[in-house]
């Protein structure tokens, strides 16, 4: 089994709920990533649902975890013919961490008229882009287990604020893959789209970056291979920022996009 999987696993309870466990392996400091806690509420909304897909999920984080066992309420909003609705609560005895409401339906069933006005980046290959090193380290020396998890290779222009060198703009680009080979899938997605540095970073800015709200959209099943990655931050006011980001796969279809809302905490801020 590969690790995301046996990492985002939940069992079905007595009473209907499920139990999972959050691991340190998908962690930034002491923080499980927000993707990967996300992708243990799809799991568990997706055994709930008859609709095999999710098509856009909204997350609001209320607080981080501690690794161990997370217990997930799945409550059914809607069942329709083409669409379902759920809610699903993460927590830990009577903490709750994340609470999300997800719409699943059938991507690869779905008709309709078709107009996509994005276009995919033209990136340098994968062997010509900065590989980010398993071990990558916070500025403030904290570790990134996640990436050891992830193969990145970003654009020079992406990284350059690590070495003192800001980009005139927020936004960071490249390409992302399982370590592990895992081919990629929906529910992966939610932890690709969250996978980079914040792009706020990369204009310089210093400090975490908390996510507040982070609402993904699913486009279409991935196709074997490179993931590309772009992120991007336009507005900045008084340390709230949004985050966009999009995911195209290797025959350049857009199959995620997300937004988020975060804050960037400096220096002595929580």
């Amino acid at each position: 089994m590969y690790e995301f999987d046996e990492d985002t696993a939940v069992r079905v309870q007595a009473d209907g709920s499920y139990r999972g466990t959050v691991t340190d392996r998908w962690s930034v400091g002491d923080r499980p990533n927000g993707g990967y806690l996300m992708a243990i509420g799809l799991r568990a909304m997706a055994q709930t649902l008859a609709q095999p897909d999710p098509l856009t999920v909204t997350t609001h984080f209320l607080r981080s975890p501690a690794p161990g066992p997370v217990a997930v309420e799945v409550e059914v909003v809607r069942k329709g013919r083409t669409v379902e609705t759920a809610e699903a609560r993460l927590h830990s005895g009577d903490r709750e961490h994340v609470r999300m409401l997800a719409t699943f339906g059938d991507l690869r069933a779905a008709t309709g008229p078709t107009q996509v006005l994005l276009r995919a980046p033209a990136l340098p290959g994968p062997e010509r882009c900065v590989p980010l090193p398993s071990e990558a380290k916070l500025p403030d020396g904290t570790t990134a287990t996640i990436m050891q998890r992830f193969d990145v290779r970003m654009t020079p222009e992406s990284v350059g604020w690590v070495m003192g060198r800001p980009s005139a703009r927020a936004e960071a680009q490249g390409w992302v893959r399982f370590r592990d080979d895992r081919p990629a899938d929906l529910i992966s997605l939610v932890q690709v789209l969250d996978a980079f540095a914040p792009a706020v970073l990369a204009a310089g800015h210093r400090g975490s970056v908390p996510t507040i709200e982070l609402t993904a959209h699913f486009r279409a099943h991935p196709a074997p291979g490179w993931l590309r990655l772009v992120t991007r931050t336009n507005v900045l006011v008084d340390g709230y920022l949004e985050e966009e980001a999009e995911v195209w796969d290797a025959e350049d279809r857009l199959v995620a996009q997300a937004r988020q809302f975060a804050r960037l905490a400096g220096a002595g801020e929580g």
